[in-house]
């Protein structure tokens, strides 16, 4: 399916200053990419220049859909259609199976590009993110109304656990390696060594983390809902706060994505056309202009784009 492309070309610009913080904002050249849907675009990810995957979907409103490209995103099209909202695609490049939470009562698992199956689950959940490790074990969690979470794990023969519950709402989780995985939400960065055996919480306090990346095993960031961003050098053991709460953020600005191409450049989106982007590990911000009334939620790095997707159907992608 052939899908049209809108471009659009902005003249640098670094007038405009930063509402909350003081930084300069820039315009940048972008292409406005039309995937000829309105819905919700929740998830984009790469997994290497030229293919990549949108997970799409609004709860209650509308079913979901997975959207995929061969040619670097120039042309989607729909490979996955579900019931309900697709919100998360995890992908881990060892074993090549690619896993999308959904809300409801199901995981789809794509094997190595051989189609996408679904493993049905118990109870009915927001799943909002899954991590799967090369062994094909992994978690999928949930979060409802800044209330209780639930981590369901999986082995590597779609065999499900019981789940464990936690008081708090999770929205987003990684795998550093086969044994290690990191989960953040409302109040809370929690971590197992064991593959789920256990989990502890680690010493953080002060906002709702909403996505956590890691470009390398050590380093690591975290960004909140109101505007902080955490950092790690040591595998997520101890974090420093890079910027507190209310901070890099104003009452609509609200970021609800992280993405590091390395351990120094990286990127934030969240509402109100939020996108900033470091080149010095998150001690500084360049806020690139974007439309204030898109509500942007997930951002993707390729060696050549960046490419944000957001509400109702809204994908940009920059050059890099």
């Amino acid at each position: 399916m052939f899908l049209n492309k809108k471009s659009l070309f902005l003249g640098l610009s670094t007038a405009l200053l930063w509402i909350s913080c003081g930084k300069n904002t820039i315009n940048l050249p972008y292409q406005q990419i039309d995937l000829q849907t309105n819905t919700n675009l929740n998830a984009v990810h790469f997994i290497n220049n030229d293919t990549g995957f949108i997970a799409a979907g609004q709860m209650f409103f509308d079913g979901g859909a997975i959207y995929q490209t061969t040619d670097g995103g120039e042309n989607w099209q729909s490979v996955l259609s579900s019931e309900q909202a697709i919100n998360d695609i995890n992908f881990n490049p060892q074993n090549r199976q690619m896993y999308a939470a959904m809300f409801g009562n199901k995981l789809f698992k794509n094997d190595n590009f051989n189609g996408w199956t679904n493993i049905i689950l118990l109870g009915w959940q927001t799943w909002k993110a899954s991590a799967f490790n090369s062994q094909g074990v992994g978690f999928m969690i949930s979060g409802r109304n800044f209330g209780e979470g639930k981590i369901q794990k999986f082995d590597n023969q779609n065999t499900i656990d019981t789940g464990q519950v936690f008081a708090h709402e999770l929205n987003d989780i990684i795998n550093l390696n086969d044994s290690t995985f990191i989960a953040v939400g409302y109040g809370l960065i929690i971590k197992t060594e064991n593959t789920g055996g256990n989990w502890r919480a680690i010493d953080v306090r002060g906002d709702f983390y909403k996505a956590v990346h890691f470009p390398s095993e050590k380093i690591g960031y975290v960004v909140g809902e109101y505007g902080s961003i955490l950092k790690t050098t040591d595998g997520g053991e101890n974090w420093e706060k890079l910027k507190r709460a209310n901070t890099f953020s104003n009452k609509k600005n609200r970021p609800q994505s992280i993405y590091f191409v390395s351990d120094q450049e990286g990127y934030v989106v969240g509402k109100a056309g939020l996108f900033a982007k470091t080149t010095d590990g998150g001690e500084n911000w360049t806020f690139i202009q974007t439309d204030e009334a898109t509500n942007w939620k997930s951002i993707f790095a390729t060696a050549e784009y960046i490419f944000l997707v957001g509400e109702a159907g809204i994908c940009w992608r920059f050059s890099r």
